[in-house]
Formats: structure tokens, C-alpha cells, sequence
């Protein structure tokens, strides 16, 4: 079905935030009028979705482009805990909990950038922070926090961000990481695998040393102000000492539930839906009603009922800092939860999972089981998967489309896979195939021998 106006030019800000009536038309192709564009903007304006500011137009907030999860590639949090058969804490779940150093954390705000999972991994940071060191911001860090600051020496056409907590860390560090990480080449946006990789491969330096844009257009793409003038610590070297040890993926309501009470929260990401904008005075996502419209990213941090608490960072738009999401909204719009996992619980997940490290010759799209993982990084990709289990491994080179497909059991002591695409060689120049495929032949017609003679010798054959 063929999408109407309104949808292609919402479609459209979503990459493009940030563009004029007439980018939006050029970048449509000439396919939806002027008028229709002007009549599209001027609804949305009036409808709360849309802003305009030296004419541009702007979608309020920029949500990430759906993508499913994968299912395969990380540890499983349920998994691990009946294999571990044991709980930091005992006793049944209560009925209300919320995670009490959230008080103790600021309240974001991404603004028009679609940052949301930069913000979200940031305040996972914030949240372990809180939970593990005695560091609770004075009365005086409350008050030197500044909302949407105008910095014009940085760039000229201005951006502006927030001056947050001093321990608060950086939502652009972990966005731009996350994005590096998974290869991310949409204008704005990441997912949250990707952010859980970047918190535990990667670290994430402090918000002050390197600033969040909140005008959807601008980014600063490396560290900013970057060195601590008191000690001269670069952004890269605080980076390094603030690392979550290892993370897995939830699967059930009742998995989120006790890996906030045990961990402190849970990232997610949910589908949002064309009446989000009437949750933002009570902060309760509504029911879902109209299309969907993108993704987004929260911190659960704790529960009512079957009802979630989360973070959200739409500090801008006016919604409250703690918002809800409904059973009902969970079961239809959830699209992945990750928990940092209790350092107690790593070895049971080691004794059931193996990390694999799939090597390709070639830049490449791993999947498992149907599920793409990832784009290999110099050459390799890792994921963790269970002992014993068979997978469907499959590898799709990207320069040639080739692919390579085959079952695969993960073993004790099995950690790593190799994928070999065939590269062609140079042509010269002349534009000639000079692939050698007589070589190939021959190649292939050799290892059958040798493997004929080795089982000739070892039956005892002519």
C-alpha cells in the first residue's frame, strides 16, 4: 500500500530533520505538492508534532527507525538464573518498586535530536553510578544544571545542550559509540544492542567532557570539551574506567521485573505510535492508536502492578521524568530489553555460553537463525551462544551479495568460525576476467584426493 502525504513527509523528517519546504519537496522528488507539504507542516504544527524554526521543520522528537532485535547472540537473563538457582535477593517480587537512587538523577532532555538511546545508556550509567558509589550530587550540582545552553564558538550555525549533574555521563558518547559499533548510517538514530555493546566494550566518558546537541542537526561527533581542565584527563581516558562488566538480554515481564529489583534497571526499546503526544501531562504512554512511527528508547526502573516505570528523556516536550507503560502497551509494541548483569550471575552465563568470534575474509552481514547480528569490523564479529544448541549460521558478503549458509553446534571449546568468500583478483585494469577458476578446480580436485587417500589408508583400501 502506497504511502499518503502526510506520511511521506513524515517519513521524510525522520532522516532529515531539520529541513526547509523546499528540501522537503526536492528530497521527496517533486511526488507531493508544495501546497500539500505547506497544508502537512501546517497540521502537524498545530497537532503538537511538528515545530518550525527558522524555517525549518522539525519532527519534536526523532524516533529510531524499527528493527527487530536479534533473538540469538547474547546471553538470556532467565536463562541464567535458573541455571544459577539462586537470587540476591529472597523472597517474592513486591507488588510496587521503584529503584530509589533515581532521585538522584537528572531528569534529560534530547530535545530535536534522535538521541534517545544514547540518553537511555547514559542513564543506565547513571543509575549503576548511584547504586555503587557514595557520590549523591549536593544542592549545589542541582543548581549549576542549565537547560539548553547556546554554545556559538563551537559551531556557526549555533546548537545548544544541557549542562547536567558533574557525575552524570555522556548520552552523545554513548550514541555516537553505539553507532560506530553497529554501523548505524541512518541521519539520526541507534538501537540499544548496540548501546549495551558500546557501555561494555567501549566505556563512556562524563556528559561535561563531551556535550549532547539537542537541536537535531547539529552533532559533535568527538569528544567536547573533552580534558578535565582540573586534572587533564582526556574524555578517551575516563572512557576506560567506566565500563559495565557484562549485560543479557530479558525475555519476559516477569524477567524485567526482577532484573531492575537485582540489577537497577533495564533498557528497552518500544514502538511508538502516532498519538503518543497525549501521555505527555500524566506521562502514561496512551493505548495504541494510529500508525507507527518509529522507536524509542527508556530505563525501566521499576513497576506498578504489571505497569512500568521507566526514564524517559523527553524533558523538552514537557512529559514528567517518570513515565508509564502499560501490560497492554508492552505486549504490542516491545522490541528488545537488556539488563546489566549482577557480577555474581557471569559464571553461570559462561558455563552456558560460549562467545564466538565469526571471522570473513570480506566486509560482511552475519546473521543467526534468520537474524541479522551485525556488519563484521575488521574482519570479525562475536555473539554469544548457547553450548549444545545447533544454529543456522549464514554470512552475506556486502561488495557481492554472495552467501554463505550452514548449520552450526557450538561445542565446549568451540570459539571461533570462519567464512572464506572468493576474492577476485585485480584485472589489471583492462576490464578482462582474469579470475583463475581452473586454480579453483584444481584446488577443490586436490583436497578430494587427499581426503580419499586419508580414508584409504585408514580402511585399509588399494
Amino acid at each position: 500500500m502506497s504511502l499518503n502525504y502526510n506520511q511521506r513527509v513524515y517519513k521524510y523528517l525522520r532522516s532529515n530533520n531539520g529541513s526547509t519546504i523546499e528540501e522537503i519537496y526536492n528530497g521527496l522528488g517533486g511526488s507531493v505538492p508544495i501546497g500539500d507539504i505547506e497544508h502537512v507542516v501546517k497540521v502537524g504544527v498545530n497537532d503538537g508534532f511538528l515545530r518550525v524554526h527558522n524555517n525549518k521543520v522539525y519532527l519534536k522528537q526523532v524516533f529510531d527507525t524499527p528493527r527487530k532485535i536479534p533473538e540469538s547472540g547474547f546471553w538470556i537473563y532467565e536463562k541464567v538464573r535458573r541455571e544459577a538457582q539462586q537470587v540476591t535477593r529472597e523472597g517474592e517480587l513486591p507488588v510496587n518498586y521503584l529503584n530509589p537512587v533515581v532521585d538522584n538523577t537528572v531528569h534529560r532532555g534530547q530535545g530535536f535530536a534522535g538521541t534517545c538511546v544514547g540518553q537511555t545508556g547514559a542513564e543506565m550509567l547513571d543509575i549503576l553510578h548511584q547504586m555503587t558509589l557514595d557520590d549523591k550530587p549536593t544542592p549545589g550540582d542541582w543548581a549549576n544544571v542549565q537547560r539548553n545552553v547556546i554554545y556559538d564558538d563551537r559551531n556557526p550555525n549555533s546548537t545548544y545542550y544541557d549542562i547536567l549533574l558533574p557525575m552524570s555521563y555522556s548520552a552523545a558518547d554513548i550514541y555516537e559509540t553505539s553507532r560506530n559499533i553497529g554501523h548505524v548510517t541512518y541521519p539520526s538514530g541507534s538501537y540499544i544492542d548496540y548501546a549495551m555493546l558500546a557501555a561494555k566494550t567501549e566505556g563512556c566518558c562524563r556528559d561535561w567532557q563531551w556535550y549532547c546537541s539537542k537541536d537535531g542537526k547539529t552533532k559533535f561527533y568527538e569528544p567536547y570539551p573533552d580534558i578535565d581542565p582540573e586534572t587533564g584527563e582526556t574524555a578517551a581516558e575516563t572512557k576506560k574506567k567506566h565500563k559495565i562488566g557484562a549485560f543479557a538480554r530479558v525475555t519476559s515481564l516477569e524477567g524485567i521485573k526482577r532484573a531492575v529489583y537485582e540489577n537497577g534497571c533495564v533498557v528497552a526499546a518500544f514502538l511508538v505510535y502516532a498519538n503518543y503526544e497525549g501521555g505527555k501531562h500524566d506521562g502514561v504512554f496512551p493505548a495504541p492508536k494510529g500508525g507507527e512511527i518509529g522507536s524509542h528508547a527508556v530505563l525501566i526502573v521499576g513497576w506498578k502492578g504489571n505497569t512500568l516505570i521507566v526514564l524517559n528523556s523527553w524533558w523538552d516536550e514537557k512529559w514528567p521524568k517518570l513515565n508509564y507503560i502499560s501490560e497492554t502497551y508492552y505486549s504490542r509494541a516491545k522490541q528488545g530489553f537488556f539488563t546489566p548483569l549482577e557480577p555474581n550471575l557471569v559464571k553461570f552465563a559462561k558455563s552456558l555460553y560460549r562467545h564466538i568470534t565469526f571471522y570473513v575474509n570480506l566486509e560482511a552481514d552475519v546473521y543467526i537463525d534468520g537474524d541479522k547480528i551485525g556488519t563484521t569490523k575488521d574482519g570479525k564479529i562475536g555473539a554469544e551462544l548457547e553450548v549444545g544448541k545447533r544454529y543456522t549460521v549464514k554470512a552475506r558478503c556486502v561488495s557481492t551479495g554472495e552467501i554463505i549458509e550452514t548449520p552450526f553446534t557450538v561445542n565446549e571449546d568451540t570459539t571461533q568460525f570462519r567464512f572464506v568468500f572468493y576474492e577476485k583478483p585485480d584485472d589489471g585494469g583492462d576490464g578482462g576476467d582474469d579470475f583463475d577458476y581452473d586454480s579453483i578446480a584444481n584446488r577443490l580436485i586436490k583436497k578430494f584426493q587427499d581426503l580419499m587417500d586419508k580414508l584409504r589408508r585408514i580402511f585399509g583400501g588399494g
